[in-house]
């Protein structure tokens, strides 16, 4: 189940997270939604897939942040390339604490635009974000 973490009035910019730990999700969208940024969330790759393409129509997401690992769900690797099946234009970073992992250091080879490995600083994922949504 996916749900709306953030509900800051008339955001410029929204996010979807894709990432199995919930409070994180709910501290990223805290700070955020400080930034401009609604932020919706889901624990996994599957789910943050039916959450996007439920929105294609109505509201689309500006960028997806997709958490490279994800016990017992779909995590990232294998969430982007059915990602990119959906909306090719689709902007997407990774976001990962396994720093050593090949996907990590050659996302650009896996079909992400950017990524950021955790812990990042807020205003560093800001400015990120900023240059990858323009």
């Amino acid at each position: 189940m996916s749900l709306a973490i953030s509900e800051e009035a008339e955001p410029d910019r929204r996010i979807l997270l894709i990432d199995d730990n919930e409070a994180i999700a709910e501290i990223l969208a805290a700070f955020l939604s400080r930034y401009g940024y609604k932020v919706e969330w889901a624990p996994d790759g599957q789910q943050g897939l039916d959450l996007y393409k439920d929105k294609m129509s109505s509201c689309k997401y500006d960028a997806v942040l997709l958490d490279l690992v994800i016990p017992g769900g779909m995590g990232g690797k294998e969430t982007i390339g059915l990602l990119r099946k959906i909306d090719p234009l689709a902007k997407a970073a990774l976001i990962s604490g396994h720093c050593d992992d090949p996907v990590m250091t050659g996302w650009q080879d896996f079909g992400f635009d950017a990524a950021f490995a955790k812990p990042f600083r807020i205003d560093e994922l800001i400015r990120g974000l900023d240059e990858l949504i323009g």
